[in-house]
């Protein structure tokens, strides 16, 4: 069991990392990506006893998506993007079906979510460090500042999981590590900043704001108004600190950016949204579709794979996104306290804010959120438990 959970961290940060670095100057394929999640699943296929079993409903929808990826692929003449559908189902499994299975699961077996937490945070103050910030927009190791504000964002995101699963479990006399992920933010959002990516902002303030109103829910619920009255005092006396002292010149470019945008909030998204809902068709128009048309990426994931696949496959895809989140959320507010409680719910509003703007396919922060659904079907954490 020792090598098999060495096994998983490297290959979960092979995968976290590589995905990490697509579109920068390292790394511009998703091949490592796809590699990696084999190999999460090669310990399934060399197991002495293979008795895992599957919700019939979940068999029908993927066999359903893998019917039509291959329906808009012979379309297109594009192996991509059946390849790329068979990745997404995978992570899936992966993470709501075998990483229990394979990891025979506890509470306690599910430090590999904290260390990978902490190691993309580390990997934002290295690419700071590496590539320090001028008087040009920020942009770290990327060709485009908004794809390093999506990576900054991800280190934030989950640490206001983490921060707020502290806060709630046995955990949360470990003042030393909240101090510490409280410390890691404020520079990695200084930074943020600096890369002017408002989406990546917007969702991350949002987020932190979501995720605290859920928290405050679970407080009154369980009658722990003074709890949530001490870390609220807490929160406002950090923000309210670290406000006073910044010098007001060092938001000034990321607020002028917001002033100058308002009258073009999307930045041309509509229109390419727009064009991409009237085009796409039931079987969609391939992977060079916004290359071909726009000469730009999609800024929005639903519409990416809307472009991509077509009416059919994005319909079913939204509507399994939505089932996700209401249950991700029912399992943060039913559950009971532990230091993972936040990670499903939290990430799963992060990949949906950002996705608004951005194609979050295969990042880091979709893929801690996919492996993160072994919480949900975990029977020691006492929440409701999927019949299969």
């Amino acid at each position: 069991m020792r090598m098999l959970s060495l096994y998983l961290q490297l290959i979960l940060f092979i995968m976290l990392t590589s995905s990490a670095l697509i579109g920068s100057e390292f790394l511009s394929s998703y091949n490592v990506v796809y590699l990696a999640l084999l190999a999460l699943a090669l310990p399934i296929f060399i197991k002495r006893k293979f008795d895992i079993y599957f919700k019939m409903s979940h068999l029908i929808v993927t066999f359903t998506l893998i019917l039509l990826s291959l329906m808009s692929s012979i379309k297109n003449e594009e192996l991509t993007l059946f390849i790329s559908n068979l990745a997404l189902v995978l992570i899936f499994y992966i993470g709501y079906y075998f990483y229990n299975f394979i990891y025979k699961a506890s509470v306690y077996k599910y430090d590999e979510f904290i260390k990978v937490a902490l190691l993309i945070s580390l990997l934002m103050i290295w690419m700071i460090i590496k590539y320090p910030a001028t008087n040009v927009v920020y942009r770290g190791i990327y060709e485009n500042p908004n794809t390093m504000g999506v990576m900054l964002v991800t280190a934030l995101i989950l640490n206001i999981a983490i921060f707020f699963g502290l806060m709630e479990s046995i955990l949360n006399k470990r003042i030393i590590l909240i101090n510490l992920l409280v410390s890691i933010s404020f520079p990695i959002f200084f930074h943020l900043t600096l890369t002017l990516s408002r989406t990546s902002i917007i969702a991350y303030i949002v987020t932190f704001l979501l995720t605290y109103i859920t928290y405050s829910i679970r407080a009154i619920y369980k009658g722990r108004l003074t709890s949530i009255l001490k870390h609220t005092l807490f929160l406002i006396l950090i923000i309210g600190i670290v406000i006073y002292y910044l010098p007001s010149d060092l938001l000034e470019p990321i607020q002028n950016k917001f002033e100058q945008k308002s009258g073009d909030t999307l930045d041309l998204r509509g229109y390419i949204w727009a064009t991409t809902i009237r085009d796409s068709g039931l079987l969609g128009q391939g992977s060079n579709y916004f290359d071909n048309t726009f000469i730009l990426g999609a800024h929005n994931t639903f519409i990416s794979l809307l472009g991509r696949y077509g009416y059919a496959y994005t319909i079913i895809i939204l509507i399994i996104w939505i089932w996700l989140g209401i249950k991700s959320f029912l399992y943060t507010i039913k559950s009971i306290s532990n230091i993972y409680l936040y990670f499903p719910f939290t990430t799963w509003l992060g990949v949906s804010l950002l996705s608004m703007a951005e194609v979050m396919l295969f990042k880091p922060i979709m893929l801690v959120f996919f492996l993160s659904l072994a919480l949900l079907t975990n029977k020691d954490f006492k929440t409701t438990i999927v019949k299969i």
